[in-house]
């Protein structure tokens, strides 16, 4: 498997970017080098990031970038309304994935049951 993406749903997880993302791994994170990131809490199913990028951007996104955007908006809504800083979500290396579709993706997580 050549192409790699690699969610990561932490504070300060922007800091794993220029570790990490090369041209073929695409890097998605929930904050910036220099932010927490909101809702990891014991009960929580989700961190803010995972819900707004897994439960609703990507249900209707079209590509990867394009769910990101979407999940980069809707976590910036929830945490000035909540009075939190903003964490500012990355994503590296977006010309590694142009080619991917989240049909493909998918297609090969379904294959994986693991992996879900």
């Amino acid at each position: 498997m050549r192409h790699k993406v690699v969610v990561i749903s932490a504070c300060y997880s922007g800091v794993f970017i220029p570790l990490l993302a090369n041209p073929d791994v695409l890097v998605i994170t929930a904050a910036d080098a220099n932010h927490s990131s909101f809702g990891c809490l014991d009960k929580a199913n989700w961190t803010y990031f995972g819900d707004a990028f897994f439960n609703a951007a990507l249900r209707q996104a079209r590509s990867l970038k394009d769910a990101f955007v979407v999940a980069r908006a809707l976590v910036r809504k929830r945490e000035l309304r909540e009075h939190f800083e903003p964490s500012n979500p990355q994503m590296a290396a977006v010309q590694t994935c142009s080619r991917c579709s989240l049909r493909v993706l998918e297609s090969r997580l379904l294959s994986h049951p693991t992996l879900v």
